[in-house]
């Protein structure tokens, strides 16, 4: 009778033990920001935006207002990264570690101006 209880409380441990790794894989992040151009600060559409973390890598791009928006990354650290032909790339470390929004504005430069 004891070995069934040890055992079912071992097995109840690690049931909690998975779904809080679950839940660490799973939170809901949100990154959204805009980009504009360096020489007049206007909306600059058609930029790659990137956010590469250790088990993914996202894309999209942004659009005619200048905005980008990602939905459901997992967590951890990550690598955010902004490239459109003729400017110059823009990369930054985040971090994505809590239900939470994280707004970024890019202000890029076309050095040829």
């Amino acid at each position: 009778m004891k070995l069934i209880a040890k055992l079912l409380m071992l097995g109840a441990i690690f049931i909690a033990t998975w779904g809080c790794a679950l839940n660490d894989k799973l939170e809901i992040e949100f990154v959204q920001g805009t980009v504009k151009n360096g020489m007049d600060y206007t909306p600059l559409q058609g930029v790659t935006v990137e956010i590469e973390t250790l088990s993914k890598t996202y894309y999209t791009e942004t659009d005619d207002t200048g905005k980008f928006e990602f939905n459901n990354l997992d967590r951890g650290l990550a690598i955010l990264r902004f490239s459109k032909d003729g400017y110059t790339p823009f990369s930054r470390n985040i971090v994505l570690n809590s239900p939470t929004l994280i707004l970024v504005n890019v202000v890029m430069y076309n050095p040829k101006n």
